[in-house]
């Protein structure tokens, strides 16, 4: 009996780490940038600018001064974040360690009453995983390029 139980042990450990490989775990700790207009690779940790441009087909989105997803009117006012693939919402939570990927179905279809402040926590799908960031410096609308400094957590699909 106790022959087996070495080798089944061993079986048991390989499958718990291959298994984690498919799993929707952050890939590193809270990192932080400065996301602007120029566009964010939240997998590479990369975001654009006047002198660097990121490729459009790996790209995550941009910060807009308008409201691309919802009821917007002239009276809207803010800094937005544009997700490329069209999947946003704010959650509710202030630590992003415990930020879920649980639902990732019921994404917002108008977040204009909402533009982005200081402590709010999103969830954004990405080209190639899942993003949950928590805004850190209120963002002003009348900078140029719109810039938002952020604390952000990346989910690999």
């Amino acid at each position: 009996m106790k022959k087996l139980i070495i080798p089944l042990t061993a079986v048991a450990i390989v499958l718990l780490v291959s298994c984690k490989e498919d799993s929707t775990e952050p890939t590193s700790d809270i990192k932080k940038l400065i996301v602007t207009h120029w566009g964010v690779d939240w997998s590479e940790g990369k975001v654009g600018s006047q002198t660097l441009n990121l490729d459009y087909n790996l790209v995550d989105g941009e910060t807009i001064s308008w409201c691309a997803y919802g009821a917007n009117n002239s009276t809207s006012n803010g800094i937005w974040f544009r997700p490329y693939v069209d999947k946003l919402k704010k959650i509710n939570t202030t630590d992003l360690n415990s930020a879920s990927l649980s639902d990732t179905t019921n994404w917002s279809t108008d977040v204009c009453s909402t533009p982005l402040q200081n402590g709010d926590v999103w969830l954004a799908k990405c080209r190639d995983g899942y993003v949950v960031f928590r805004v850190t410096k209120q963002p002003v609308a009348t900078t140029e390029f719109w810039p938002i400094e952020v604390e952000y957590k990346y989910f690999k699909k």
